[in-house]
């Protein structure tokens, strides 16, 4: 195995996909970090990677072009605003 330096918004999915060139390498990737493929990642995070390339013109796209980065993050909900986000006795009282 390799590792590689997570960057910012990266999840497992993604690291999966730069590397090995499809999702269903996540299960490899966390399962060789002992962590869940849902556990979030921190960028400059090193992150062991499988040796198996399922999809190579896919990883080469992701290497030339843009490094996968899915991850949301408490900026990207700031302002939302309904029943889908509002917590009870938070931003709002049931009686």
């Amino acid at each position: 195995m390799s590792t590689v330096t997570v960057r910012d918004r990266q999840t497992t999915v993604d690291i999966a996909m730069q590397e090995a060139g499809t999702a269903e390498a996540c299960i490899a990737v966390a399962e060789g970090n002992a962590m869940s493929v849902t556990d979030d990642l921190f960028t400059g995070q090193l992150v062991k990677t499988t040796p198996v390339i399922y999809a190579e013109t896919v990883k080469t796209f992701f290497k030339e072009n843009r490094h996968p980065a899915s991850a949301e993050t408490l900026l990207d909900n700031a302002g939302l605003e309904g029943i889908d986000y509002w917590a009870v006795e938070v931003d709002f009282v049931v009686s």
